[in-house]
Order: structure tokens, then sequence, then C-alpha cells
């Protein structure tokens, strides 16, 4: 998943908005992999056993930043300043998701633009919202349809293809590249 743009524009919030957390945002900067543990909140540390003895995660504080685009986004630092994961408040309403392996896109002309992947769990269906990056945004967009296919070019496993609504936006989406991630798919 490509997701150094996203951190780094997190760190630059945090420096903006905090400037005396610059060991924080560094660490942020330097995350590799993560996933979603739930649709509001993504993790990079495993909270079993939090803040017991010998557990990886031992939490020092939260901080607070705002995006214009992501919303209120509360961090949690671990001792050491380790990011524990990130928690998007305004998805913290939302209660059902599913979580999808996406290999990449298809641009097909007068039918939009649809994803394949594989379904890690959960569900998927029409009218559902998929949540995923690319290199130089965040995108949520409406499912507007569910197909299967045994074999996409080279691929000769089954696979799960979406067709998403609105999608591209305007000119500048035309030429994205979604690129291989963990997508969310909000039921």
């Amino acid at each position: 998943m490509n997701q150094s743009l996203y951190f780094r524009t997190l760190s630059e919030l945090i420096l903006a908005q905090h400037p005396d957390q610059n060991r924080v945002a560094n660490n942020i900067i330097a995350l590799n992999d993560g996933y979603w543990k739930s649709p509001a909140y993504f993790q990079f540390v495993s909270s079993e056993n939090a803040n017991q003895p010998g557990a990886s995660w031992q939490h020092k504080k939260c901080i607070c930043v705002e995006s214009e685009s992501w919303g209120d986004i509360v961090i949690d630092v671990l001792k050491e300043d380790i990011i524990g994961g990130f928690e998007f408040v305004r998805q913290a309403d939302q209660t059902d998701c599913s979580a999808i392996s996406l290999d990449g896109s298809i641009d097909i002309s007068f039918q939009g633009r649809r994803v394949v992947g594989s379904l890690l769990n959960g569900r998927v269906k029409t009218g559902d919202t998929l949540l995923f990056a690319t290199q130089s945004a965040l995108y949520k967009r409406v499912i507007v349809g569910v197909d299967f296919m045994h074999q996409i070019g080279k691929l000769k496993a089954a696979k799960l293809v979406l067709t998403l609504f609105d999608f591209p936006k305007d000119d500048s989406d035309r030429n994205v590249q979604i690129s291989p991630q963990i997508g969310l798919i909000i039921n």
C-alpha cells in the first residue's frame, strides 16, 4: 500500500499544529505497514494486552490534528514516540466494514473505473463505499457494480471487480493509478 504521501501530509499537519512534536512527525513519515482495525481506525502496533507488562502497546499520549479533507484525526502515540495508530473521527460512527486486497484498477471507456481485488473478510454490495488511496489523495467512492471474473488479462485467479461511481471526478483524476493496497469497504 503506497501511503507515504498520506504519512508525509499527516506529519506536516502535526508540525503545523503541534510544533513541539517533531519526533512524532518524523516517526509517522517512517511508517510502513498498517491495517484497518475498524472503519475509523488504522493500526500499526497490536493493542493486544494494551499497557500490560511486555505488551507492544504502551500508551503515552494522544495527539489530535485537524484536517480539512479528513476531519479530526487522533494519533495514538506509544512509549518512545512509536505510532500505534490513527483514528479518523469522522468515520467513527460507521460500524460495519469489510476489507479488500486491491490489485489495481481498470479504466473502461464509457463504463467507468473498476478496481480488481480479493475480499479479505465480510461482504460487499452495490451502494457500499470503498475507501482507497492513490499517489495524491484519499478517495471515498460508492460501489455501483459488483462482478466476479475468473481471468483478467494474465491473472488466472478468480477476482472481484467493483465498478465505482463518480470516478474519475475531474480531468486531474483521469490518469490516477490505484496501486496494490488494502481498501476498506463501508457497508
